[in-house]
């Protein structure tokens, strides 16, 4: 019988589909409301980097984000890769 700790989580070393990222703006719009601007999908840590300094460039107040990511994950027996 195989136990929860003979197998390890990691991401896919090759996955069918790239890891999507979305970073959605939490910041104030108003008070109680908050902005919910989104990046968008978006394949690489970089590029959601790149898509808040230019929201938070144009709204010099909107400084916190959620990150939502789609990343392909896979369950190896033994160690991760």
């Amino acid at each position: 019988m195989n136990t929860a700790s003979e197998w390890a989580i990691s991401i896919d070393p090759t996955p069918d589909e790239p890891a999507e990222y979305v970073l959605v703006c939490i910041s104030e719009a108003a008070p109680g409301a908050a902005c919910n601007e989104s990046s968008g999908s978006l394949n690489s840590p970089e590029a959601y980097g790149d898509w808040a300094g230019r929201h938070t460039g144009s709204h010099l107040d909107h400084r916190k984000y959620r990150l939502v990511a789609e990343v392909p994950m896979r369950v190896f027996q033994g160690t991760t890769l």
